[in-house]
């Protein structure tokens, strides 16, 4: 069963995207939240059912101004409640 992803992007102080990849892949969610820090946003607006969120706070770099964003991606197999769901808790910091 395909599991969790969690991206990254690393971004200039410019806006630029100057690496971008995969932290981890299909991996359970206990395993995927190793690799990401909320707190969360979701890719859509109102939450029905979002495909992933985003953490654009993980990781600053005050001097350089380069910043590291993540994203927690759910699997294809997730039905969409489940999506909402997890999403809501993230979001709202109940996980």
């Amino acid at each position: 069963m395909p599991g969790f992803n969690v991206t990254y992007e690393f971004i200039d102080g410019f806006g630029e995207t100057i690496d971008s990849g995969f932290s981890v892949e299909n991996v359970r969610l206990g395993e995927a939240l190793d690799f990401i820090d909320g707190p969360y946003e979701a890719n859509e607006y109102p939450i029905t059912a979002p495909r992933w969120v985003t953490a654009y706070e993980y990781d600053n770099e005050i001097y350089s101004g380069v910043r590291e964003i993540r994203a927690l991606h759910f699997p294809e197999t997730m039905t969409p409640e489940g999506r909402r769901r997890l999403a809501v808790a993230l979001c709202n910091n109940l996980i």
